[in-house]
């Protein structure tokens, strides 16, 4: 007896979803029905890396349109080239652009008048660079009014906290529902003066790496009835006295977090394994009874592989964990960022996380931590 097997479009999409680009674009050629899956994966996401590679792009869009319409995130740097290449490409579904470079020479006007085309437009990056803030003063406040998410990553912009008066304002702020902060001095303060352009009162996620500040601890308070998704800085500033940094930290743990009823993941950025048990024994000690946490994320920072003489906290950890009143958990991810080699002994992972291991949910990666964006 034979049975004629048909075609499951949907398969091929989630097979497809694991390949590399390179494999991914002889897969598409195989036959009709690997193409559309595997198109639309390759033109998701966009990365531009130069105004030939931009030129390039604009011609495949001009010779096939259609594409146009799979592209979801564009990654570009803020250089003259490229954005000036990019002018005459009007995406139809673009939802996130990440400004990968900012150079220094560059008219911010030039990236406010590409992303004023983008009518779907969800979240905007900005990554790597030194800029003034007064700079991004128009870019801020003439956002389509679709952007709900912001990150940054890596940026050092200076200038005051607040903006400078007679300054063009928005009449209706922007409602953010994700704000994201990685290894940045943006002031986070800028969010709570009154002529921000963006309302933080609803947030749902909102994620940091680096340290910690006192307007980073307002803007948890004033979000703390609608983040679903939180993800705190585990370090202080190195000053002569950070005791005060430290204590509003333990504050946000024991005040604040109790009430996060709504919270599904709760992660820590740690810079190394010491800190630990400062912060993770008391957020699992003030955890809200009635909490719905699926996910807890913990990221060290490894330098110089400091985390070799401290494997010993692991198992506190895992009991501080296994500990708490977690009933809806059901993962716990453990993600090493080291700057150098840095190697993680797996067959360790039952010595030292015992209780999570047994209870299989553990998931520990080692990343590069110049490398996730």
């Amino acid at each position: 007896m034979s049975s004629a097997v048909g075609h499951i479009p949907e398969l091929y999409g989630q097979i497809l979803h694991f390949l590399e680009n390179s494999d991914l674009h002889s897969t598409s050629l195989v036959s009709w029905s690997f193409a559309a899956p595997g198109r639309a994966l390759l033109f998701r996401e966009i990365v531009l890396r130069s105004g030939a590679s931009t030129r390039r792009l604009a011609r495949v869009l001009e010779s096939s349109s259609h594409l146009i319409q799979l592209i979801r995130l564009l990654r570009v740097p803020i250089h003259s080239a490229v954005l000036i290449a990019l002018s005459n490409v009007r995406f139809v579904a673009l939802q996130g652009i990440h400004f990968t470079e900012l150079e220094d020479t560059c008219p911010i006007s030039l990236a406010q008048q590409l992303i004023c085309g983008l009518p779907d437009l969800r979240k905007v990056t900005l990554s790597n660079g030194v800029r003034d803030l007064m700079d991004f003063h128009d870019f801020f406040h003439n956002l389509p009014t679709t952007v709900t998410a912001l990150g940054f990553n890596r940026m050092f912009l200076t200038g005051p906290a607040s903006l400078y008066p007679g300054r063009a304002q928005r009449n209706i702020r922007l409602p953010l529902k994700s704000l994201e902060f990685s290894h940045t001095t943006y002031p986070a303060q800028w969010f709570l003066d009154p002529s921000s352009p963006f309302d933080i009162s609803r947030l749902s996620a909102l994620h940091t790496k680096g340290r910690w500040s006192h307007a980073l601890a307002r803007i948890i308070q004033i979000s703390r009835s609608s983040i679903v998704s939180l993800t705190l800085p585990g370090a202080v500033p190195s000053l002569p006295n950070p005791h005060p940094f430290l204590t509003s930290l333990l504050d946000v743990l024991s005040d604040v977090l109790p009430e996060y009823r709504h919270l599904i993941s709760l992660g820590v950025s740690l810079h190394y394994m010491p800190d630990a048990l400062s912060y993770v024994e008391p957020a699992m000690a003030n955890l809200a009874p009635d909490n719905t946490i699926q996910t807890i994320t913990l990221r060290v920072f490894i330098t110089h592989g400091r985390v070799r003489n401290t494997s010993h906290l692991f198992p506190l950890i895992d009991a501080a964990i296994c500990g708490a009143h977690l009933p809806f958990l059901r993962h716990v991810d453990i993600v090493f960022e080291h700057e150098s080699d840095f190697n993680w002994d797996r067959q360790k992972e039952r010595e030292c996380f015992p209780m999570l291991t047994a209870k299989e949910l553990l998931t520990v990666m080692v990343q590069d931590r110049y490398d996730q964006y």
